[in-house]
């Protein structure tokens, strides 16, 4: 999503855009909008209040971390110790603009940000 990895997810560019894709369901009777692209939740105050509050906007990502905690919790597998935690993150585009926008985002300081690629033109896929 252009808007949000040129950084403008927080411009009044975006508020226009979000709009403009939106403006067709405006006038349904939807009750619920699911986040499905992982750009998406970072456009999710914008979404709630151009659809307002009779419109449930549900981060897709956010439902399946809570599912995974669940899950984790219910297999005796969560760690519930935070000292030395140690966040890494992959991205197949900018090192750069990720780290911007995700350091922004989930507000965690001095992130690992690696470079990936995850296959190449005979479709094999790479393990990290």
């Amino acid at each position: 999503m252009p808007v949000v990895e040129s950084r403008e997810y927080k411009s009044a560019i975006a508020k226009k855009i979000v709009a403009e894709s939106l403006l067709p369901l405006k006038s349904t009777k939807i009750d619920t909008i699911i986040l499905g692209c992982t750009h998406y939740p970072l456009l999710k105050t914008l979404i709630e209040n151009f659809m307002g509050s009779d419109v449930a906007v549900i981060n897709s990502g956010e439902e399946t971390a809570s599912e995974v905690s669940a899950l984790l919790d219910y297999h005796d597998l969560l760690d519930h110790d935070d000292v030395g935690v140690n966040h890494r993150f992959f991205t197949t585009g900018s090192v750069s603009i990720f780290q911007d926008i995700a350091e922004d985002w989930l507000d965690i300081p001095d992130m690992q940000v690696e470079h990936i690629k995850l296959g190449n033109e005979k479709g094999v896929r790479h393990e990290i």
